[in-house]
């Protein structure tokens, strides 16, 4: 069986009590204790910027002196003017090392120009002597015969070979040459 669900009148729960509101009370942070003189200072200094900026803002002008006085005269100098001296300009003296230079370079070109001409000069030379040695080297030149001394005939000194039958070798004959 299942158990029978509860009623409400017989559960008793106890009737809650309202708790008292907090009472409001002012009260001061250690900080502020710490920082009132700072705080004091600089609401001074910014009072003080406050009326320096009201002073700002009233302008009144001061009367024009420059219309009363004389204007500028410049004074001529007293001391002599500078004599110029013989001088040179940096620019002459590098034109003049450039100029030294290109010359320079040009004669450097020229001997490697003539260097160059004298070996192609003696390259071609020595090309026309080899030529010239080939050509006389393919002639073709008649050799005279030769003569040696005449051959004798005369005949052989040695016995001739008298025929004998080949040894053909058996195995008997084998097993002799193995030991």
């Amino acid at each position: 069986h299942a158990k029978p669900i509860m009623k409400e009148d017989t559960i008793k729960v106890p009737a809650r009590k309202p708790q008292p509101a907090t009472k409001v009370e002012p009260f001061k942070l250690a900080i502020e204790e710490r920082c009132e003189e700072r705080i004091a200072k600089w609401q001074e200094g910014l009072e003080k910027q406050l009326e320096e900026q009201r002073r700002a803002a009233l302008f009144k002008a001061s009367e024009p002196k420059v219309l009363a006085k004389a204007p500028f005269v410049p004074r001529p100098s007293e001391k002599p003017l500078s004599d110029v001296g013989n001088f040179q300009l940096h620019s002459e003296k590098r034109a003049q090392q450039r100029q030294d230079f290109d010359i320079q370079l040009k004669r450097k070109e020229a001997e490697l120009e003539g260097h160059k001409r004298e070996l192609e000069m003696r390259k071609k030379r020595e090309e026309e002597e080899e030529v010239n040695r080939l050509r006389r080297e393919a002639v073709h030149k008649a050799q005279p015969i030769r003569t040696y001394k005449p051959v004798e005939i005369r005949p052989s000194d040695k016995p001739l070979t008298l025929p004998a039958s080949p040894n053909f070798t058996t195995k008997t004959v084998n097993s002799t040459f193995n030991k």
